[in-house]
């Protein structure tokens, strides 16, 4: 068969051959390359051959590069090339055959076009796989039926190849085949026969050796002797270094079945092909080959391959039909996990279901509850509007008595311009009175003249000048009361002004800001404490100022009685600020007015004290005239006793009139002092006021973040109320499209079935008829029918 394949079928390789023969004569003669050792493993499938090549590549032959991954079925590798395992599987594909077909490939293959090809694919392969490795070793079970393929191609790669033919117990071989791959015990008996006969038949002649598994675990180290020995090899790394590397891989748990080499020999229900094949291999593993025994592996190969010709048929026919129930058992299970795995799904999905309306459920009930916090919200925004309105309304109504007091300012103004002309009257009334007094005055140094020789009109002059002064203290009197009550107007009226025009701007920026006016107050505390400091030094100087007193006293009690209703406008305020947020900010309002208006007041009353201060000045020049006129009249009158004691009772009754004017103003200053206790009273209620203010405006700050941040929860759970909602949708809309395909994939699952069990019962027909026929063929009385079962049977029953 190798010479056909390589004479017959490989044109091209003949030519290349041909062609490194051929060299010109005079060229000199190149120094052959060093020789690459190809180790190829020959074995059937289970039989430990990836057991050896793991061994091989242990002791220094290089594995493929690409090797196939280990699997449960072989957990310490394969050591096989995964590109050599597909090339083989097209190969075989392509002659028809399979792994597991136990008749010979077709010999027309190697005839055909497609051996180029696949003799192209595998020198690329050893090339890729292996490189430039002068030892490598080459593995996989399917070598056994394509020996003289790989021969070419190896020889071709200059590599010579090397065999190692590992065989194991059948029985043990079966029954992994069984465990794996569910196959019958017969046909795997069959598939190790042909592995194990075609690949002698195919190495016989070559440098070759025979192991077994059992000797390979049992004693590897003398299996590898006599490979290396066999096959004129040295392995680089067989040393006692590598041995304790070796024995971890072969584990005493790869060999999951063990049976006695006696439980196949000596087995009558075994095949004789299977005994005598097996009885031949064990033989050579243990002792050499002996050609003596070729007759009769060649004999069992030739009657299995005429058996093969004469049985294939119906032995295909039955393993078809088999694989196809094995593979419509397979679909139905599958089918039966699919239709479980869609039922759970479909619970799922229903627990999903029922799980995403409890949630909406829950999200609802969440939501009406947001909803109510919402119209509570909404509600107190309503509120705060209406108050916010009401509070713009009554600041309209300000606007509008704003107006009122400014037109009775303005009627105040002509009022007072017309007082003020009728004060700058009687200023001219008191000048003329003044030039009428420097009259008399002259006249009484005329008198003073006259008064030497007569005496008797010196008492009448004295009593004109008595009248004169009487007179001119009551004039002074009048101006004084009417200069005060003009001072006294223009200062309320100002002060009035101020108040109306400080109240408008307080309000307007109260609505603007209300922490500015909170500043601003805090300032305006500050000016007021200084004023109120400013006062009580006005208290201090006022206590000298005796001419004075009456009329700052009064002035100050009338103070008094207004910041006392104001105390009580304040208490009022005070209540009503409790009711509402609105209140609050006309509290505000009216506290405010109230601290300028006390702040005017205080500027009026130093503006008086000034006045007062400029009137008891003119009062004390013109005291002090008439004291000088009264010094030179006593002068002039120094011989007038009678005039003296006059003038003498005069000043003791002076004198009685300044005590009782030292007493009143000791009663004034103590009435200034309770005055000045109710001052720093009012200041103390005063802070405390600003003290609520200042708590009562970080509480509305707090509500209004409170009710920001409570707008903006109710935004988020709208919008994540949305967002569930929607998902809830979509979920919806999943589980009705999950249920309509549960629905289909039910309705294909049952088709399924059907169509399953009518192809069950059809094969289970066909076997019947196969049965029957081979029945049949049995109980046939033609000598020619039956010849090859009559074979078959003697060969079984030896």
């Amino acid at each position: 068969m190798a010479a056909r394949v390589t004479t017959k079928n490989s044109k091209t390789t003949a030519r290349k051959k041909t062609a490194r023969k051929t060299a010109s004569p005079a060229a000199p003669r190149k120094k052959p390359a060093a020789k690459r050792n190809a180790v190829v493993v020959l074995g059937m499938h289970r039989s430990g051959t990836s057991a050896l090549a793991g061994v091989l590549n242990l002791l220094g032959c290089d594995a493929p590069a690409n090797q196939m991954k280990p699997t449960v079925d072989n957990e310490k590798g394969y050591f096989e090339s995964t590109s050599v395992h597909g090339l083989h599987n097209d190969l075989l594909k392509s002659a028809g055959s399979s792994w597991d077909d136990w008749l010979p490939i077709n010999t027309g293959w190697f005839k055909s076009n497609r051996v180029e090809e696949f003799h192209d694919r595998a020198l690329e392969l050893v090339k890729s796989e292996f490189g430039d490795s002068r030892l490598f070793v080459l593995k996989d079970p399917r070598i056994c039926r394509l020996v003289p393929f790989w021969e070419d191609v190896l020889k071709e790669s200059d590599a010579a190849p090397r065999y190692v033919l590992t065989h194991r117990n059948p029985l043990e071989v079966a029954a992994s085949l069984a465990r794996r791959d569910g196959m019958n015990t017969g046909t795997g008996m069959l598939i190790w026969l042909r592995h194990v006969l075609d690949a002698e038949a195919a190495t016989r002649g070559k440098a070759r050796c025979f192991l077994n598994y059992a000797s390979l675990l049992g004693n590897w180290a003398g299996a590898m002797t006599k490979v290396q020995d066999a096959l004129d090899l040295a392995f680089p790394r067989f040393s006692v270094g590598v041995a304790s590397e070796v024995e971890a891989f072969l584990d005493s748990n790869l060999r999951h079945h063990d049976e006695a080499p006696a439980a196949a020999l000596e087995n009558p229900m075994l095949s004789e092909w299977v005994r005598d094949t097996y009885a031949i291999l064990e033989k050579w593993a243990a002792s050499g080959e002996v050609k003596a025994d070729y007759k009769t592996l060649d004999a069992t190969r030739a009657a299995l391959t005429s058996a093969g010709t004469t049985f294939a048929p119906v032995i295909q026919d039955s393993r078809k039909t088999a694989a196809a129930l094995v593979d419509r058992e397979s679909r139905l299970i599958s089918l039966q996990e699919e239709r479980e795995r869609l039922d759970q799904s479909l619970n799922d999905a229903v627990t999903a279901r029922q799980n995403l309306t409890q949630n909406r459920d829950a999200i609802r009930l969440e939501r009406d509850a947001l909803r109510t916090n919402l119209s509570e919200v909404q509600e107190e925004r309503d509120t705060i509007r209406q108050t916010l309105t009401q509070t713009m309304s009554e600041k309209a109504n300000l606007d509008g008595s704003l107006i009122v007091a400014q037109a009775e300012r303005d009627a105040l103004k002509d009022n007072l311009s017309k007082q003020a002309q009728s004060l700058e009257e009687d200023r001219t009334t008191f000048k003329k009175k003044q030039a009428e007094l420097a009259a008399e005055r002259d006249a009484l140094i005329l008198k003073r003249d006259s008064l030497l020789s007569e005496n008797a009109s010196l008492r009448e002059s004295r009593n004109g000048v008595a009248e004169a002064r009487d007179a001119l203290g009551a004039q002074l009197a009048d101006i004084k009361s009417k200069y005060q009550n003009a001072e006294t107007a223009k200062g309320h009226l100002e002060r009035e002004k101020n108040s109306l025009v400080n109240e408008r701007l307080a309000l307007q920026a109260e609505l603007d800001t209300l922490r500015s006016e909170h500043d601003l107050v805090r300032q305006e505390k500050a000016n007021l404490q200084k004023k109120v400091d400013g006062l009580q030094s006005s208290f201090d100087l006022s206590v000298q100022e005796q001419d004075r007193l009456a009329t700052q006293l009064a002035t100050l009690s009338d103070t008094h009685e207004q910041m006392t209703q104001k105390r009580d406008d304040l208490s009022a305020e005070r209540d009503a600020l409790k009711k509402s947020v609105a209140n609050l900010k006309e509290k505000l309002s009216a506290l405010q007015s109230l601290q300028e208006r006390t702040e005017k007041g205080l500027i009026a009353r130093t503006t008086e004290r000034d006045s007062l201060k400029g009137l008891r000045k003119q009062a004390e020049v013109a005291r002090e005239e008439l004291a000088q006129t009264l010094v030179e009249t006593r002068t002039r009158l120094d011989t007038l006793a009678s005039e003296r004691d006059a003038d003498q009772s005069a000043l003791d009754s002076l004198r009685g009139e300044l005590s009782q004017a030292q007493s009143a103003l000791a009663q004034r200053s103590h009435e200034a002092e309770q005055t000045h206790r109710e001052l720093q009273a009012l200041k103390a209620e005063q802070s405390d006021r600003d003290r609520r203010f200042v708590d009562m405006k970080t509480s509305l700050s707090r509500k209004e973040t409170a009710l920001d941040q409570e707008i903006n929860r109710i935004g988020q759970l709208k919008r994540s109320m949305s967002e569930k909602s929607n998902r809830i949708a979509i979920l919806e809309t999943s589980v009705e499209t999950q249920q309509r395909e549960i629905t289909d994939l039910t309705r294909i699952l049952i088709d399924s079935e059907k169509a399953a069990k009518s192809e069950i019962s059809e094969l289970k027909s066909r076997g019947a008829y196969a049965e029957a026929a081979f029945e049949s063929m049995k109980a046939s009385t033609s000598w020619r029918v039956t010849a090859p079962l009559r074979w078959i049977v003697r060969k079984i029953r030896n």
